[in-house]
């Protein structure tokens, strides 16, 4: 299905979409939405507008019941948001900053080698035959599901109004005092300065050929973008480069009580997912031993049988064999009845 796409591609419009992919143009949204439901089991995409941008192209399709495959955010969000609670409880003041890279560290979704980055040290240490595209494609997606999971989990704890946080754009300027250029000089950007970068950066995305800042990434263009902008930058308006630093603010006495709820919660969590564990195995043994049981004796039958056993001779011998959905439906009744 998906032979005639690629990652980071634009489609124009739905009707090239379905002939890319050799599919019927759907009348009315509601056959649009299951269709477009069917092409995410074979790729990922972001609507912007009218265009399709390819995100990911699967080796093989998702199934059709895994409902999570596409990734349930809430279990991820849970463990942010009680390392995160803990850090700020322990804070003095009611203020914290970090870079998204920081805050990753901190909340050990990655280790240092993520930030540092030396592709050389990288290839030289793995087992594997790892290139430079793997590495790419492999910060190609982790980056992005990382960001997705993170500003989740911030969002959630601002809708509670636990937190409030704003996205701040940091610039390092070029300044001169007495002759010297001043070094890591940085600072918020004014309102001005933001529209600068905004534009240089939409400049640039036009010089590529590209639609969106996800493509920057999907096509593993990201040294090259960033080079540009903040050459250009540097030209024009003497801004050495530019970052985002989220600014995180919060009251102490909310954020200790919301830690401990969420301490709670994790281990009733915990224990109910031990729970489900055990049912689960429990189910998957009851299976695979009446499977076992029932090979048994149906062997033996025909072992002691003289001539054609008929299914109903069969079924008089009261061999008892669970159907094949005996597993799946004792799974589902796990998430129907236990599942908090």
């Amino acid at each position: 299905m998906e032979r005639n796409l690629s990652i980071g591609m634009a489609v124009k419009n739905y009707k090239i979409m379905c002939d890319l992919l050799d599919e019927e143009v759907k009348d009315g949204n509601r056959n649009r939405k299951f269709q477009m439901e069917k092409w995410k089991r074979y790729f990922d995409f972001k609507k912007v507008g009218h265009k399709f941008i390819i995100l990911e192209i699967y080796d093989q399709p998702l199934e059709k019941t895994d409902k999570r495959a596409k990734g349930n955010n809430k279990e991820y969000i849970q463990h942010i948001e009680l390392l995160l609670l803990s850090y700020l409880s322990k804070q003095k003041g009611y203020r914290a900053s970090f870079t998204v890279k920081k805050l990753f560290l901190m909340l050990s979704m990655i280790n240092q080698n993520y930030i540092d980055k030396n592709y050389k040290e990288i290839k030289e240490n793995s087992i594997t035959d790892v290139t430079n595209y793997d590495i790419n494609h492999f910060y190609q997606r982790s980056y992005q599901k990382l960001k997705e999971i993170l500003f989740g989990s911030l969002r959630n704890l601002e809708n509670r109004r636990l937190i409030d946080y704003t996205e701040n754009t940091v610039i390092n300027i070029r300044e001169i005092v007495d002759g010297k250029l001043i070094q890591n000089n940085r600072r918020l950007a004014t309102d001005d300065e933001k529209n600068y970068i905004r534009d240089t950066q939409r400049q640039v995305l036009k010089e590529m050929g590209l639609e969106i800042i996800t493509q920057v990434y999907l096509k593993f263009k990201a040294k090259e973008y960033f080079d540009r902008v903040n050459e250009l930058l540097w030209e024009r308006y003497g801004i050495h480069y530019s970052y985002t630093e989220i600014d995180i603010l919060f009251t102490h006495k909310y954020i200790v009580e919301a830690l401990e709820e969420a301490e709670i919660l994790a281990q009733e969590k915990k224990l109910n997912d031990k729970v489900i564990n055990y049912m689960n195995k429990q189910a998957k043994n009851n299976y695979e031993k009446n499977q076992q049981e029932y090979k048994r004796e149906y062997e033996k039958l025909i072992d002691s049988w003289i001539g054609e056993v008929s299914p109903i001779e069969v079924e008089n011998l009261n061999l008892f064999q669970l159907q094949d959905t005996y597993l799946d439906a004792q799974m589902e009744l796990a998430e129907i009845l236990i599942r908090v």
